[in-house]
């Protein structure tokens, strides 16, 4: 039904109806059928789809110049409605009403004052953006507040002193929004105390918790990892290309710790070079709709910080089964190109295998023992100085074939 209200609305011919015009139109039947479609046309009205006139007459919200996006706030108080396929939408400080940064707001289109920018105002706040909040606590007469580190969040964030946790003046905390109060009052409530903000450490946590990063994974997604084998079977091998005795390398920074992609390279017969790119075949591992999975899915990648890593799956599977660690098997994705010496890829094939890295390098050490900078890296991988040489000659020639383009 909703589909069907939502094609009429926008079909040419569509003219305004009140509820009754619309019940009658469709043909609603009975008490529940009636209540049932109040229900469909409020719903649309709270995503600000519809608009219900007042003469109780419902349009198109766009079609009458009202459009639903999320407000940016900046920190001077102004802000920007982001609405799909439109430029962003200007709204000064008078015309916010209560909307706060990260909301999902109903814009109404004003004349614009500015030549071909967009400028409107909110008429309502369709569902709060932020739900929790990292800042400093402070103290006005013994009434509790919160500094946010965002500072678009312009709002006055109020802790009642029940809600403190026992919170001290300049605690970094994290707090949950439990009220929208008058005058631009949130009122919330301390979740967790974090530590003194000149702790060490606390930044960086502070950062985690401001952009929604989850450090901890679930218990259903560590208990999944906790029961994969960290060694492979004869059975995981079904199906896969055995590369364990090709020379494949895997070349990281000096403080890498998953290693999740390798390479090898050697010429062929005729005079081409074959390129092998190896990534761990995580997708054995993490099943779809599995908590791993899930989790996964939340996270979207893994979060590179100044003293930690957050991995997008659990250590125990990123630093170990699914990292490409020298002289054991790992199961793998290998993309071989055929590429031919003006660097153009003839042919290439993509499938499952397993491999064995021969050693973990370093992008210095390689090019230490390219420029024959140090003699003891030489003779410590004499028997790759030629794969390395080759992969060098091979990088020459992609090189210039990249830039003749």
């Amino acid at each position: 039904m909703r589909n069907t209200v939502l094609e009429l609305f926008g079909s040419s011919h569509y003219e305004a109806k009140t509820i009754e015009e619309l019940v009658e139109y469709f043909q609603i039947e009975g008490a529940e059928g009636f209540k049932d479609f109040v229900k469909l046309m409020v719903q649309l009205e709270d995503e600000g789809i519809v608009i219900r006139t007042k003469k109780d007459r419902y349009h198109l919200a766009r079609d009458l110049g009202f459009f639903k996006g999320i407000l940016s706030m900046h920190s001077k108080g102004f802000g920007f409605v982001s609405i799909e396929e439109m430029d962003d939408v200007y709204i000064s400080p008078e015309d916010l009403h209560g909307a706060l940064h990260k909301d999902t707001v109903l814009v109404k289109l004003l004349p614009s004052s500015k030549g071909d920018s967009l400028e409107g105002k909110i008429v309502q706040v369709l569902e709060r953006g932020v739900k929790e909040l990292i800042g400093t606590y402070y103290e006005i007469k013994q009434v509790g507040y919160i500094k946010p580190d965002e500072q678009r969040y312009t709002a006055v964030v109020a802790v009642p002193k029940n809600k403190s946790k026992g919170a001290v003046k300049d605690h970094k905390v994290r707090v949950r929004v439990v009220d929208y109060l008058p005058n631009n009052v949130t009122e919330a409530e301390v979740v967790e105390i974090l530590g003194h903000k000149n702790d060490p450490g606390i930044d960086i946590l502070s950062v985690v918790y401001k952009y929604d990063i989850i450090p901890e994974f679930t218990p259903d997604a560590l208990e999944q990892a906790a029961s994969i084998s960290e060694t492979i079977s004869e059975e995981d091998l079904v199906g896969r290309r055995d590369l364990r005795n090709e020379t494949i390398v895997t070349i990281d920074g000096d403080d890498a710790k998953d290693l999740d992609d390798a390479v090898h390279v050697r010429q062929l017969e005729n005079g081409n070079y074959l390129l092998g790119v190896s990534i761990a075949d995580v997708s054995h591992y993490v099943t779809e709709g599995s908590p791993l999975d899930r989790d996964a899915y939340f996270r979207g990648t893994s979060v590179y910080l100044v003293d930690r890593v957050i991995p997008m799956i659990p250590h125990r599977l990123s630093n170990g089964v699914c990292s490409l660690n020298p002289q054991v098997d790992r199961l793998t994705l290998t993309c071989e190109m055929e590429i031919s010496p003006t660097g153009e890829v003839v042919n290439h094939e993509i499938f499952p295998s397993v491999i064995k890295t021969t050693e973990r390098m370093t992008y210095n050490h390689v090019n230490q023992i390219l420029m024959h900078e140090d003699e003891a890296l030489c003779e410590r991988y004499e028997s790759l100085v030629p794969t390395f040489k080759l992969m060098y000659e091979l990088a020459q020639i992609l090189r210039k074939a990249r830039h003749e383009r």
